[in-house]
C-alpha cells in the first residue's frame, strides 16, 4: 500500500513538471552565429529574424539571444505580436522566462482598441498588462490621455495614469496629478490638483477629486471645488463668474448643461456677490437658481450688488448676453441699501416677492409685490431729513447709479414721516421685522487663492 502511494506521488510530480514546462523559444534568420562571451553562451541572428514563443511572434533585423538566461536583445524594426496586441520599437528586449517585452528607446503598442506610446515601456504578455513611462500617451477613437507613467490592462481596459495627467475628449479636458479610467464602463476618477476645462467656452472647474460617470452623464468634484467662467458681455467688458462650495455636481454631456454647488456656496461676478447653501447653474439657460434649505434654522440665500443686499427663500438670477438681466426673488423677500457714510442708516423694503431689472449692468427698476413694508431715508441737498415708514400691497423702486432714487407705492398705502430730530442717534429703532445686515461677503482674493492652491 505504501509503495502504491509513493508511485502515485511520483506520477503527480511528473505530470506537474510537464505542465510547468515552458515552451521553447525558436529563432530563425538568414545568418546565425554562436559564440561565448564572458562565460555566457550567445546566439546572434541577423537578417529577416523571426522569433516564436508560444503565441508570441517577434520580427526584427537582428537578435542576440543569451541562452542561459533566455533573454533576447532586439535591433531594428522590432515588431512584437500576440493575439491582437502589436508592439513597435527600434530596439528592445524579450525575456522568455516570464514573457515580457520592453524597450528603453520609445515604443508603440496597438491592441486594436487603444494606442499607447512612450519613451520607455514594458508589456507583460501573459498578464496582458502594459507599464509605460516618460511622455506616455494613450489614444482611442474618443479620447487622448497623456501622463508620465501609465499602467494599462488590456482585458479590463483599465488605465492608471500618474504625473502631469491630461485626459481630453470631444467636450472637455481633465488635468490632475493622477487618474484612473475604465474604457468599458467609461468611468473616470482624478486625484489632486484637478482642473476640468470645457472646450466650448472658458468654463473651468477646480478641485482635488473628480468622479465622472459617462453613461450617467454625471460628474462630481470635491476638495474645495471652484468654478471659473470667463465671459465677454455685450458691451465688450470681460467678466468672470466664480462659484465655490464644498461639493459640485455636473449633469449632462458637458459642463455647459447643469451644475449644482452645495454647502457653503459663494458666488462672485463683478459687483454681484452671493452666499447660500445650494446653487444650480443652468449654463444653457444663463440662469442661477438658489433656494433656502429645508432646515428650519437654515439661512436664506443672500446676494449683494454694490451697496444693495438682497435675500429671500428662492432667488433666480437671469443673464442675457452675459449681463445680469433681472433677478426674481420669491417668499420672504428683503432688500437693504446701505449708505457708506453712515454707520447705521439703511433703506429697507420687504415683500412676498421682488423682481429687480438691470440696464447696462446697473439696477434700473425694482418691483415689490405683496405685503410691502419699507423704510426710506430722506435727504435735502445731501443733508439728512428724516425718513418715511410705509406699507402697501405693491411698490416700485427707481434706481440711479445703483442707489434708490424714488419709491412709488400702490394699493392700501400708509405712510409715517419721522423727522430727523427723532431719528438722529436712534437709527436702530427704525428697522423692519426682517432686518439684518449680512457680514462676511465673498472676497475675490480667497477665490484666487483657491485657484492658486489647486494649480500647485
Amino acid at each position: 500500500m505504501k509503495r502504491n502511494k509513493i508511485l502515485i506521488i511520483a506520477l503527480l510530480l511528473i505530470t506537474f513538471s510537464f505542465a510547468q514546462k515552458k515552451e521553447k523559444v525558436e529563432i530563425t534568420g538568414r545568418t546565425l552565429i554562436g559564440k561565448e562571451i564572458d562565460g555566457q553562451r550567445i546566439k546572434e541572428v541577423v537578417d529577416e529574424v523571426i522569433i516564436k514563443h508560444g503565441k508570441t511572434k517577434i520580427t526584427c533585423n537582428k537578435a542576440i539571444q543569451f541562452i542561459d538566461t533566455n533573454e533576447i536583445e532586439l535591433f531594428g524594426n522590432v515588431v512584437v505580436v500576440k493575439d491582437s496586441v502589436i508592439i513597435f520599437t527600434e530596439r528592445g528586449f524579450y525575456r522568455g522566462n516570464d514573457e515580457v517585452a520592453y524597450s528603453n528607446n520609445s515604443l508603440v503598442l496597438d491592441d486594436g482598441k487603444v494606442i499607447l506610446t512612450a519613451k520607455k515601456g514594458f508589456y507583460f504578455l501573459n498578464e496582458e498588462r502594459a507599464e509605460f513611462y516618460n511622455d506616455v500617451s494613450m489614444f482611442d477613437s474618443e479620447s487622448k490621455l497623456f501622463a508620465q507613467k501609465l499602467i494599462y490592462w488590456k482585458e479590463t481596459e483599465k488605465a492608471v495614469a500618474t504625473g502631469e495627467v491630461k485626459l481630453s475628449d470631444t467636450s472637455s479636458v481633465v488635468f490632475s496629478d493622477s487618474l484612473i479610467t475604465n474604457k468599458k464602463t467609461n468611468d473616470t476618477f482624478a486625484y489632486q490638483n484637478v482642473r476640468v476645462v470645457n472646450k466650448d467656452n472658458e468654463l473651468n472647474v477646480y478641485g482635488s477629486y473628480l468622479e465622472h460617470k459617462s453613461k450617467d452623464k454625471y460628474s462630481k468634484v470635491l476638495g474645495k471645488p471652484l468654478l471659473v467662467q470667463v465671459d465677454t458681455s455685450s458691451s465688450g467688458v470681460i467678466d468672470t463668474l466664480m462659484i465655490k462650495s464644498v461639493t459640485m455636481e455636473m449633469f449632462g454631456d458637458s459642463l455647459s448643461n447643469k451644475l449644482i454647488a452645495t454647502d457653503s456656496v459663494e458666488i462672485i461676478r463683478g459687483d454681484f456677490l452671493a452666499k447660500n447653501n445650494r446653487t444650480i447653474y443652468y449654463k444653457g439657460e444663463e440662469r442661477l437658481y438658489t433656494e433656502k434649505s429645508d432646515l428650519e434654522l437654515a439661512p436664506q440665500p443672500i446676494m449683494w450688488f454694490t451697496e444693495n443686499q438682497l435675500s429671500g427663500d428662492t432667488i433666480n438670477v437671469y443673464l442675457k448676453n452675459n449681463n445680469i438681466d433681472f433677478v426674481d426673488v420669491r417668499q420672504e423677500a428683503f432688500i437693504l441699501s446701505t449708505f457708506p457714510e453712515f454707520d447705521f442708516r439703511f433703506n429697507q423694503i420687504s415683500g412676498d416677492s421682488v423682481k429687480i431689472f438691470f440696464k447696462d449692468s446697473n439696477i434700473d427698476v425694482t418691483d415689490v409685490k405683496g405685503n410691502v413694508l419699507s423704510i426710506y431715508y430722506l435727504f435735502d441737498e445731501e443733508e439728512e431729513n428724516g425718513l418715511i415708514k410705509s406699507s402697501s400691497e405693491d411698490a416700485k423702486l427707481i434706481f440711479k447709479d445703483n442707489s434708490i432714487d424714488e419709491v412709488k407705492f400702490y394699493v392700501s398705502v400708509e405712510n409715517e414721516f419721522h423727522p430727523e430730530a427723532v431719528i438722529e442717534n436712534n437709527e436702530k429703532d427704525f428697522t423692519l421685522p426682517r432686518f439684518f445686515v449680512a457680514k462676511q461677503k465673498p472676497v475675490k482674493k480667497e477665490f484666487l487663492k483657491r485657484i492658486k492652491n489647486n494649480l500647485k
